[in-house]
C-alpha cells in the first residue's frame, strides 16, 4: 500500500487513498479493525469518522498502544471483531 512508507500521521491521513477507504462507509469498519489488530496502522481518524465514536481516553491520545487497545476493545464490545 502506498502509505506503508510514510511515517508521518499527517502524511498518511492526507493520502487520497485513505479518504477513498473512508468513502467506503461503515461497512469497512470491521476490516479496518482487523487490519489494526493484525498490523497496526494509523486508522484512528478513519474509525472516528466512520463510527462517530472515540473510545480513546483523552489522556491516552498519542499513546499508540493504548489507542489501539481502546479501539479493539470497542470493536469487540460492538461485535465487529
Amino acid at each position: 500500500m502506498e502509505i506503508e512508507v510514510l511515517s508521518s500521521t499527517s502524511e498518511i491521513v492526507s493520502n487520497f487513498n485513505y479518504y477513498r477507504i473512508i468513502a467506503l462507509g461503515k461497512d469497512i469498519v470491521p476490516l479496518i479493525l482487523q487490519e489494526l489488530q493484525e498490523n497496526g496502522g494509523q486508522w484512528y481518524l478513519a474509525l472516528r469518522v466512520l463510527t462517530n465514536q472515540n473510545p480513546v481516553n483523552p489522556e491516552d491520545v498519542g499513546n499508540i498502544k493504548k489507542m489501539k487497545m481502546a479501539w479493539l476493545n470497542w470493536g469487540r464490545e460492538h461485535r465487529l471483531i
